[in-house]
């Protein structure tokens, strides 16, 4: 996940890395953007790279959390002006 801070507007890039996240599964995967209370604020297909619009985030904490194949990796993220 880079950059952290972000600056509101700009995109976040997410990078997904781990033994088993290629092959079958993968078009069944979904990246999800929660905000600090749990809620899903933003949902994406899964790729090898996202792209994700912090357009309309408030600044605050964030984490985005990637589910494929009944795997679920998350990483904090922050939203700044």
């Amino acid at each position: 996940v880079y950059p952290s801070p972000v600056v509101s507007g700009r995109a976040l890039a997410v990078r997904l890395e781990a033994p088993g996240l290629d092959g079958p599964g993968l078009e069944a995967g979904a990246v999800e953007v929660l905000d600090a209370l749990g809620r899903r604020v933003g949902r994406y297909p899964v790729g090898a790279r996202v792209s994700i619009s912090t357009a309309g985030l408030a600044p605050g904490a964030y984490v985005v959390r990637a589910t494929v194949g009944g795997r679920a990796l998350s990483h904090p993220f922050v939203v700044v002006r």
